[in-house]
């Protein structure tokens, strides 16, 4: 019995591997099976052999293959699918591959199998709400597993195909607009964008590092990179794209927070920075903060010549961005209170965005965000309270630098999700932004509100 199952597992993982190789063959080298073997140094009966799933390759064959398709910069991503004995699944363009690892525990597994679950089910058009109700939890914990399958590379997209008539409309209302990429999002109906945050911004932040990120020049010393979970994603599929930057190029921050927690975390630009610096060799520069509860412990001479060393590193981070030829941002929401009163009826508002507003006769100017500085609908920074809720500074290289680089070089906005689109056409109108990676959903709302 036991002989049985080890042929049947042989038999399809010959099966497998071969039509792994006719299609890679096909699609990456577009070679005939003589010319594919003729590479290989072996025959094309033996080629027709392993696509047929009669014989094995064996180890070296497979190298030698990976070898060539690295020699043509092929993604990390398709080789990987070459090895692959899982299928790869496929849902109206977008292509993925689902594999839990060995080493997972119990609960890490049902954590998968779950958000692996919510992925399809967004991406087939069910609502949240329905989701909820079939994997019988909260939305905000079907997000986190969604967000760990993800993270875990247990799901890993492939392909995701972008809106080519709708790229062609932004960029003929848009003057200024450079590039532009439009992935196409999942649908509730004809009219209806399906909800589900990290699906979204795994779309767009894929096609960011794929697209975006492989137009950049290879020798290009300097890029800058900002904020945000967006950003984190993209940092992290970029892993997987080709090494195209060399040891010579540096990635830079945009922008620090004074809060050890904030810049700790992965979604930080110095952390983000430090991510791409690991991905595609080269370095990454450090922007300079000093945490709130840190500068209480220092003496007036210590904070002195703490204040001195950042400046002097914070003086090589401007100097860096200033021959940097592309920039990475995302940009915040809207109004993260606007569902909540004005009047200072507890701490939590008399600390938030919207009280302080309301104090000034601000309520509606706030546009979002652009590198952690809030703006208005025109770009203009509001009024300087509004930067230090919770007495949070922000450190940056500069609203003006940023726009006159733009004027220049490629200054890329990655955002997906309908509480972005406000952001992205204040940062487009506003000169912070010349490049767009988006989901179809705010290209929707760019075009209806193109002037």
């Amino acid at each position: 019995m036991m002989e049985q199952s080890d042929e049947s597992t042989k038999i399809r993982v010959t099966e497998r591997l071969g039509q792994n190789l006719k299609q890679f063959r096909e699609s990456i080298f577009k070679m005939t099976q003589t010319e594919f073997g003729k590479m290989l140094g072996c025959e094309q009966e033996t080629i027709s052999k392993w696509e047929t799933g009669t014989l094995l390759p064996r180890l070296a064959d497979i190298a030698k293959i990976a070898d060539e398709a690295i020699k043509i910069k092929t993604p990390k991503w398709d080789i990987a699918r070459l090895l692959s004995l899982e299928p790869v699944e496929e849902y109206n363009g977008i292509e993925w591959l689902a594999r839990i690892p060995d080493y997972c525990s119990p609960e890490q597994r049902q954590k998968i199998v779950q958000g692996i679950e919510t992925f399809k089910l967004l991406l087939y058009g069910t609502s949240v709400s329905d989701c909820t109700s079939k994997l019988r939890v909260d939305w905000k914990t079907l997000n986190s597993w969604l967000s760990f399958a993800l993270r875990t590379r247990s799901l890993q997209i492939l392909k995701v195909q972008h809106d080519e008539d709708k790229e062609l409309e932004l960029m003929r209302h848009y003057d200024g607009l450079r590039n532009v990429i439009v992935a196409k999002t999942p649908r509730l109906g004809p009219d209806k964008y399906t909800d589900g945050t990290d699906l979204r911004i795994e779309l767009v932040s894929f096609l960011a590092a794929t697209q975006a990120l492989a137009s950049v020049a290879a020798d290009n010393p300097n890029v800058g990179i900002g904020h945000g979970w967006t950003m984190y994603r993209f940092a992290q599929n970029s892993a997987m794209c080709p090494r195209i930057f060399g040891e010579s190029t540096m990635w830079i921050p945009m922008m620090a927070r004074d809060d050890a927690d904030f810049e700790r975390s992965v979604y930080s630009a110095n952390s983000v920075a430090s991510l791409m610096a690991l991905h595609h060799q080269g370095k990454s520069l450090h922007f300079p903060f000093v945490p709130l509860e840190k500068r209480a412990e220092l003496t007036e001479a210590a904070w002195s010549e703490l204040l001195a060393v950042d400046q002097k590193t914070s003086s090589a981070v401007t100097r860096f961005h200033q021959v940097a030829t592309t920039y990475f941002i995302t940009v915040g929401r809207e109004n993260p209170d606007s569902t909540l009163p004005v009047e200072p009826s507890t701490v939590r508002l008399k600390q938030s965005i919207n009280h302080v507003l309301w104090e000034r006769g601000l309520i509606g100017e706030l546009a979002g965000d652009v590198l952690g500085i809030h703006v208005n609908h025109k770009g203009e920074v509001i009024d300087n309270a509004v930067q230090q809720i919770n007495e949070k500074q922000v450190f940056t290289i500069g609203l003006d630098k940023l726009r006159l680089r733009t004027k220049v070089n490629p200054t890329w906005v990655i955002a997906a999700n309908r509480h972005k689109q406000g952001p992205v056409l204040m940062a487009l109108r506003s000169g912070y932004a010349n490049s767009l990676v988006i989901d179809e959903e705010i290209a929707d709302y760019l075009i209806q509100n193109a002037a």
